[in-house]
């Protein structure tokens, strides 16, 4: 398995367009965006208090459209913010992507997907606020985990293409950067590896809360 992985590591006020993905990679803008993403205490938040959505494609290209998007979270400042965290993202778009997605209003996690800019839920479940949410894509096979458990999955064949991960902020709010659900480090696993002629990190393991949460499927 190869990882990739960013701890976004930068100077407060950084632009996440301006910032470096390590190992020479870089984070694209999604042209639908209308408002930015900063880095603040090695934090990736919305810029402003009221801002506007915001999407960002991490350039690493899997080398399979099997691969998982990994995104630690402090959820600590609670907020009303809803955080989509993506994967297949055709031509780097969230108009065609899976996403599983932080509903701060209801506290579920919900898993979508976009095609040709049209959002379809394909499930929904009321996990808790996690440190750590998991996209994975096997084939037709989508499923989230949280804190390393599997939650919820479905079957679903509209998106078989590799695309890109990523992740972003899908409406406009009226918040403070303090209680926003902010992305600490973003990770992609892909056991084919990942392309553009950068280097490949070792597979960084990372501990888990355990959860008694059973595995559904639907």
């Amino acid at each position: 398995m190869s990882t990739i992985s960013d701890p976004f590591t930068d100077a407060d006020g950084t632009a996440l367009s301006a910032h470096a993905f390590p190992g020479g990679f870089s984070w694209v803008k999604d042209p639908i965006s209308t408002g930015e993403l900063s880095i603040n205490t090695n934090r990736v938040y919305p810029s402003g208090a009221l801002h506007t959505k915001a999407f960002y494609a991490a350039s690493p290209t899997p080398a399979s459209a099997d691969y998982t998007v990994r995104a630690v979270l402090d959820t600590s400042g609670g907020g009303s913010d809803f955080l989509d965290v993506m994967g297949r993202m055709q031509g780097g778009s969230s108009d065609n992507c899976y996403f599983v997605r932080r509903n701060n209003l209801s506290g579920n996690w919900d898993l979508f997907k976009r095609v040709g800019g049209v959002e379809t839920q394909l499930t929904s479940d009321s996990a808790a606020a996690t440190s750590t949410v998991e996209l994975v894509m096997s084939g037709t096979s989508i499923s989230f985990k949280t804190d390393g458990v599997t939650i919820d999955g479905v079957t679903d064949s509209d998106l078989p293409s590799t695309g890109l991960g990523g992740f972003g902020y899908p409406f406009s709010q009226t918040d403070t950067t303090d209680d926003n659900p902010f992305v600490t480090t973003f990770e992609m696993d892909c056991s084919a590896g990942f392309s553009n002629g950068a280097p490949i990190s070792p597979l960084v393991f990372r501990s888990f809360r355990t959860s008694p949460r059973r595995t559904t499927w639907r």
